[in-house]
């Protein structure tokens, strides 16, 4: 699929990254790895080279001891990095427990129906900027009946509360029903998937027969956890007991291998709880301690890559009698990828007519950059889901994929961002649209 916008400045700052990795990946580490498979070749003796290959032997040589430096100098700040953050996390808990007196996370999970508020004239050519939406908190105690057809959004890690602005307003103007689950993220997801289906049996209690679940970053984990447990849904969709039917899954960025970012969870903690007490969306009574009852972090740990979480996850069966989508995000379009491969193969040609020996593969290094930067927190390898055949590629970073970001619009004008459609949109809506 390729983008209807393309940013020249987000093109230049992804070509000169992936550049960059390609460089500094470029030492000859695979043809050296490929070579210890293979008889030893005889050496060239330095005193017959000429001076092409004397220059190109001495930078293979500088690019793989820059290569080995950098690789040391990564190891070594992932483990500060990992050690910060469980010195952080233990002081932390310590100051919760001494200052207020919290020993575990308090915070109980909501639901928020969806009500609609028209702000305009009906615009046909804009599925999402004719009304807003208001959340009305479910009572637990309340046995009021709901919609038998419910849209279910839920959230990821350290979410304020706008990621469904767009989105939201946009299914009520396709007549769907939407609710809303609110829950502490910062717990473990296993917890977290408990809330969800705790929350789903009690929609059911209320009338609710359908669900459809649209799940965004973790919140996708959170919502797979809960429909293949054994003590859930167990892999089945269908109703059963005491649970709806959960005919429709969409899946948006949700990293199933991990992310490499998960250390720097508590900096979108402050984030979250910055946000919420400023734009008014804190839970009720929680002020700027919101924090102390979200959980401890754990979701941090559960998000590494090859966690003991994702690697149980990802062992169960794909679920069945649901349809499920999966939207994975990159903010290299494809039109952009064309121009930076082709950057690639004209470096693999100067190398080559300047007589390098050792010629890195850059095709696939600038690829594998690609990948990894995904949609700037989830990579793209991560995103996907093995078994999914409904996966839909899409241009936009995590969030931008179903929120617009208005603040753009101060930067440049001239582009109006606040009236550009999140690509996501029109997908999701199209999905939901087939179950009725």
């Amino acid at each position: 699929m390729r983008c209807e916008h393309r940013n020249p400045l987000r093109f230049e700052a992804a070509r000169c990254l992936l550049l960059a990795a390609a460089a500094l990946a470029s030492a000859p580490v695979m043809a050296i790895a490929d070579n210890a498979a293979q008889p030893a070749a005889p050496q060239t003796p330095p005193n017959s080279m000429g001076p092409a290959q004397r220059a190109g032997a001495m930078l293979d040589s500088a690019l793989d001891s820059t290569r080995a430096w950098l690789g040391r100098q990564s190891d070594w700040v992932s483990d500060q990095a990992q050690s910060g953050q469980r010195q952080a996390r233990k002081w932390w808990n310590t100051t919760k427990v001494t200052t207020w007196g919290v020993e575990e996370p308090a915070r109980a999970a909501e639901v928020w129906l969806a009500q609609p508020v028209p702000c305009g004239p009906p615009n046909p050519a804009s599925p999402c900027a004719d009304m807003s939406v208001f959340w009305q908190r479910l009572s637990a105690g309340s046995r009021s009946p709901l919609p038998s057809h419910l849209v279910l959004l839920v959230h990821g890690l350290d979410e304020p509360g706008g990621m469904w602005n767009d989105l939201a307003p946009a299914l009520f103007e396709h007549s769907f029903a939407v609710a809303k689950f609110d829950y502490p993220n910062d717990q473990h997801i296993a917890d977290s998937a408990d809330m969800l289906a705790a929350a789903i049996r009690g929609l059911a209690s209320r009338g609710v027969k359908q669900v459809d679940i649209v799940a965004h970053s973790m919140g996708g984990l959170v919502s797979r956890d809960v429909l293949t447990r054994s003590a859930y849904y167990a892999g089945d969709g269908s109703a059963h007991d005491g649970f709806p039917a959960v005919s429709r899954f969409i899946v948006i960025g949700a990293p199933s291998a991990g992310s490499i970012l998960a250390p720097l969870q508590p900096v979108s903690e402050m984030r979250e709880h910055i946000s919420r007490h400023l734009e008014g969306l804190s839970a009720r009574d929680d002020g700027w301690l919101h924090s102390y009852a979200d959980g401890n972090g754990e979701a941090a740990e559960d998000l590494a890559p090859d966690s003991a979480f994702l690697r149980d996850l990802r062992s169960r069966p794909n679920p069945h009698n649901v349809a499920i989508t999966n939207i994975v995000s990159s903010l290299v379009t494809p039109a952009h990828q064309d121009d930076l491969l082709s950057l690639a193969d004209q470096a693999s040609g100067w190398l080559e007519k300047a007589g390098f020996e050792h010629r890195p593969p850059m095709r696939q290094f600038v690829q594998e950059a690609i990948s990894d930067v995904g949609d700037g927190l989830v990579s793209c390898s991560s995103a996907e889901w093995p078994g999914v055949t409904d996966t839909v590629r899409l241009c936009a970073d995590h969030r931008g994929v179903v929120q617009r970001w208005r603040w753009l619009d101060t930067v440049d004008p001239d582009c109006r961002y606040h009236d550009r459609i999140p690509q996501g949109i029109p997908v999701i809506l199209d999905r939901l649209s087939r179950d009725h």
